[in-house]
């Protein structure tokens, strides 16, 4: 299988190299590594370019794009659509692999041909505490036991499917339209990705919070979910609050 990898970063200075250098340092190269910027006003774009001739070394095709855009799901939309693996992975230029994640979900694609997706666990970094959020199945839909940085979806979905760049659970939105849609998934009890908070979703104010919970649940009933969500959409987003 090839495996196309997408970062998307805007003045990511501080931690694009981590992002890049995790990419590097799969045991299993993945065929193609793709920067989408966002018209960074840092050094982001020259630290990115700094790393050319290692994945040169290493035979990785290497592109970096800085353009302006109108969102980060718009600019996975890109990575996406300038992508030709077989399967796609999203790391943020905030969160890093851990080496063995494109391995196993090769393993994993290989061994389970007709999967449209695989996600496994994740290790969150908040504040000055450390933990592992697991990926399960679950009959009952939530985001508590999916992790988008550990998400590798074939080309083939994403032809199909893509983010509607319109709120910032765009993400999530996109699971449950494929779950809805019956493709087949495997869950990978495996650390596979470190993920930091203060990202866009986890802004840390009780107003934000009270948003964040009333999108989510908006999400949930355009794809067919009942209102009883809404407990689990607030669970989820005050845990944010209080551990962001």
């Amino acid at each position: 299988m090839k495996f196309s990898i997408i970062t998307i970063s805007y003045n990511s200075e501080k931690t694009i190299a981590r992002a890049i250098s995790s990419v590097l340092g799969q045991e299993v190269a993945p065929y193609e590594y793709i920067i989408v910027d966002g018209n960074s006003s840092d050094s982001t774009c020259s630290i990115a370019e700094s790393f050319q001739s290692e994945f040169e070394e290493k035979k990785i095709i290497y592109r970096i794009i800085s353009e302006p855009d109108k969102g980060i799901y718009d600019a996975m939309n890109k990575g996406i659509q300038l992508s030709s693996g077989d399967v796609i992975g999203m790391i943020n230029s905030d969160d890093w692999y851990e080496p063995i994640a494109i391995r196993v979900m090769n393993k994993a694609f290989e061994e389970k041909s007709s999967i449209a997706m695989a996600y496994a666990d994740i290790r969150i970094h908040a504040k000055n505490k450390v933990f592992i959020k697991r990926s399960k199945y679950d009959k009952f839909p939530t985001s508590r036991h999916w992790n988008h940085p550990t998400t590798f979806i074939k080309r083939e979905v994403y032809n199909r499917f893509k983010y509607n760049n319109k709120t910032i659970f765009d993400d999530w939105d996109l699971i449950l339209r494929i779950r809805k849609a019956s493709l087949p998934y495997i869950i990978i009890p495996e650390v596979l990705a470190n993920f930091s908070f203060g990202g866009a979703s986890n802004a840390r104010s009780f107003k934000k919070t009270i948003q964040r919970i009333r999108l989510k649940n908006k999400i949930f009933k355009q794809n067919g979910y009942t209102w009883l969500h809404v407990f689990d959409s607030a669970f989820i987003e005050i845990a944010k609050y209080i551990l962001g």
